[in-house]
């Protein structure tokens, strides 16, 4: 039986206690964080799978601080290129908060082994779109370079 970080035994499965011994037994580094989600990384970014206390059938899959904006000028043009991403991918959404740049795929679902079974595809999901994203932001950039 896997104990939580502060060495409570999981004697009850709940969401959180299901996909974290399922990330585990999926091979994947995971551990569950202060505030109840769960954080593991994949393919070298971190993510967090978040529930909700007030809605037990949400959660949500985040993959943050994927890119820090330094200036006006690249929140500019962070913002039209979440604007092409959010358009192009399917669940994912990209958004700003504190100057950096996160994505998220927010799910419903009303049995924990739905998430279970998605959740690769949810995590390969948002790292395309960080790809996206990124690709995007450093074309733009170098063309402002070449023009310049």
């Amino acid at each position: 039986m896997h104990t939580r970080q502060d060495n409570i035994p999981m004697t009850q499965e709940s969401h959180v206690d299901y996909l974290l011994n399922y990330l585990l037994n999926e091979g994947f580094s995971a551990i569950v964080d202060a505030d109840g989600d769960i954080t593991f990384k994949f393919e070298g970014l971190d993510y967090a799978l978040c529930f909700d206390e007030d809605d037990a059938d949400f959660a949500k899959i985040i993959l943050p601080n994927i890119w820090q904006i330094k200036d006006q000028s690249e929140l500019n043009q962070a913002m039209c290129m979440l604007d092409n991403v959010n358009r192009k991918m399917k669940v994912v959404k990209g958004y700003t908060t504190r100057d950096t740049v996160w994505f998220a795929a927010e799910v419903l679902f009303s049995e924990r082994t739905q998430l279970a079974i998605f959740i690769k595809r949810i995590i390969r999901a948002l790292a395309h779109a960080g790809r996206i994203f990124a690709a995007g932001m450093l074309l733009d950039s170098e063309s402002v370079i070449t023009v310049a």
